[in-house]
């Protein structure tokens, strides 16, 4: 059992820098045929591919159980213990709240 755990660590070990790597050079090269020729701004490198997409993971991808999934356990929860007349209530509640925010008044 430990030697098919410490095999699946090694592979990881090994195989993750790789497959990073080529997610960089590949970003590295659609980035060199594409923004130059619709943008007109330079070409990058290995490296600043590396680092524009580390840049994006960082910016765009949820680390964890973010803040929005926790708000919707949470409300699930609060309407599965409601009952029928206080879920039409609350829905009620919420279109009226949804045109006062639509509106430009």
């Amino acid at each position: 059992m430990k030697s098919i755990q410490l095999r699946k660590i090694i592979t990881f070990i090994v195989f993750m820098p790789i497959a990073v790597a080529l997610l960089a050079y590949v970003f590295m090269l659609l980035w060199n045929w594409l923004i130059p020729a619709i943008f007109g701004l330079n070409t990058i490198t290995f490296w600043q591919g590396a680092g524009l997409l580390l840049l994006s993971k960082i910016i765009f991808s949820k680390w964890g159980c973010g803040y929005r999934n926790k708000l919707k356990w949470k409300m699930e929860e609060k309407f599965a213990t409601m009952t029928a007349e206080e879920k039409e209530c609350f829905k009620q509640e919420m279109r009226e709240r949804c045109k006062k925010w639509g509106s430009n008044s």
